[in-house]
């Protein structure tokens, strides 16, 4: 469990509540969630795209790095979460302009890639370019948080998420 240490504030959700432990939940909770999040989601992912990135030209990442505050927000970013961003909840978007604006964001950048297989014809102004998937040992995620977007390397708790990819090619 090296890379999934017992401490809270490295669990979901991240950057969240401190060192807060959820009782109710167990108190290994938040180590569970984000080895379960790597083994069903962000794991396969990262494998599919590294395996597939110089058969097809168009994959492209992003790591959401928001919760729905209409949700718990103890759970954090949890799978589905996206759901009422990417189908402009009107509900998300009377929460704030910041809010507003990653909802816009996030609808319109899913419907330019259904359109014309690139999220980059959203229209929202200041938004980062999101590139390419790309062939190189890092990848790249865009990363969407309420008003602000960004890009990282792959590599948001690698040596873990490499520990299940690798077990899973040995299959």
């Amino acid at each position: 469990m090296q890379y999934y240490p017992n401490i809270p504030s490295e669990g979901v959700p991240y950057g969240l509540f401190g060192n807060t432990t959820f009782p109710s939940l167990g108190t290994q909770w938040r180590r569970v969630a984000s080895i379960t999040g790597d083994l069903l989601f962000v794991g396969p992912c990262r494998l599919f795209s590294s395996a597939n990135v110089n058969a097809s030209s168009d994959i492209y990442h992003y790591r959401l790095n928001v919760t729905d505050p209409t949700f718990d927000a103890t759970l954090g970013s949890t799978h589905g979460i996206d759901i009422n961003y990417v189908w402009n909840n009107p509900t998300l978007k009377k929460i704030s302009t910041a809010v507003a604006k990653t909802v816009d964001f996030m609808s319109r950048a899913w419907a330019a890639f259904v359109v014309d297989q690139n999220p980059n014809g959203h229209g929202v102004s200041g938004v980062a370019t999101w590139n390419k998937y790309s062939a190189d040992s890092k990848g790249q995620n865009f990363v969407i948080q309420v008003g602000r977007w960004s890009t990282e390397s792959d590599t948001f708790r690698k040596q873990g998420i490499d520990v299940i990819n690798n077990a899973v090619l040995k299959l």
